[in-house]
């Protein structure tokens, strides 16, 4: 392994240049990010390996993209395993909080332990009320995380995770940071959330980046802010290619990722649609803002196929959780800011 991470270190020096012109107006020196480059290679042996060369480069050029250092605190590279393991650089509660501010958003979360006191609303007029117990944490449960989003120039943003919500991506999750740092992933996961509904297209970014890497499919960025997402899964074996024949005569189908993480599908989109605005009428505002997460991907496919029904699915869910969809208009000085 020591031999890889010398090959490694003289691999990189091409790509320098490369990364010191994403680093522009960083205000991080190039020899720094390198170092972080390498610590992270130290720290996980693996990422030097030759076969991982390629995911390497392109995690490291997302950090420097990002503007987020892979120091452990801001933002990591880390090694998803599987039948061909990557590696993928996924941003701290920190990174978080620190692209938000660049979007000129305030961004807090904590989680909540037992005993803590611990009040709030979501919707049209939100809040946060928390107050920390003095109290030795001892055995102390955690119960819930929340995250809020504020801004001069927008109303403020909450969400408020249980426990039993955060446990559900802790299961579906294939990061291995829930397992070496769980408490900061509590933290971090009801702030990742809010991301998406935040109006600064890089904080949404890094959201996107993560939910894909979730669900096997790594995401990196290119020079330009391009995301580049894995085209198929690399925790499954490849299967033959479909004949084209059948991919031409198949309908698309409408489905959607139901709580249990189970799929339910529809014989048409106005069987899907009117399914969906049964459900969130009902549903409570926590899991309505879950389930419009967990269902990103088959609402961007639906509205391809079916978009009248689809924005009509996506404006009930923005008036049951309230915040803005990834599609909504942003203002041209949030847009230069990143």
């Amino acid at each position: 392994m020591a031999n890889d991470l010398a090959v490694l270190e003289q691999q990189l020096v091409p790509m320098m240049p490369k990364f010191e012109e994403a680093l522009t107006d960083s205000g991080i020196p190039i020899e720094r990010f390198r170092r972080t480059i390498m610590r992270a290679c130290e720290k996980e042996p693996m990422l030097a390996s030759p076969d991982l060369f390629h995911s390497l480069v392109s995690a490291a050029m997302t950090s420097a993209v990002l503007r987020l250092e892979a120091d452990g605190v801001h933002g990591a590279i880390v090694l998803y395993r599987g039948k061909r393991p990557v590696a993928q650089f996924i941003a701290m509660y920190q990174g978080y909080i620190v692209q938000a501010a660049r979007g000129m958003f305030t961004l807090t979360g904590h989680i909540v332990r037992e005993g803590d006191e611990f009040d709030y609303q979501e919707g049209t007029d939100c809040f946060i009320r928390f107050k920390t117990s003095l109290e030795p944490i001892g055995d102390r449960k955690v119960i819930a995380a929340w995250a809020k989003a504020e801004s001069k120039l927008y109303p403020p943003l909450v969400n408020v995770m249980s426990m039993d919500a955060m446990e559900q991506h802790r299961r579906r999750s294939k990061g291995p940071v829930w397992k070496t740092d769980p408490e900061a992933m509590y933290r971090k996961t009801p702030i990742r959330m809010l991301a998406k509904d935040v109006p600064f297209s890089d904080l949404q970014m890094l959201a996107a980046m993560e939910m894909y890497a979730d669900i096997g499919r790594p995401a990196h960025m290119e020079q330009g802010g391009i995301l580049n997402i894995t085209p198929e899964s690399p925790y499954q074996e490849r299967q033959p290619e479909p004949d084209p024949k059948t991919i031409e005569a198949s309908p698309f189908v409408f489905a959607a990722v139901m709580p249990d993480n189970s799929r339910k599908e529809f014989g048409s989109a106005e069987e899907w649609g009117g399914w969906w605005l049964r459900q969130i009428e009902r549903l409570p505002i926590e899991m309505a803002r879950t389930l419009r997460y967990e269902n990103d991907v088959l609402l961007a496919l639906a509205k391809e196929h079916a978009p009248d029904i689809a924005s009509d699915v996506l404006a009930a869910f923005k008036n049951k959780i309230g915040g803005y969809d990834a599609g909504d208009e942003r203002d041209s000085d949030d847009d230069s800011s990143g």
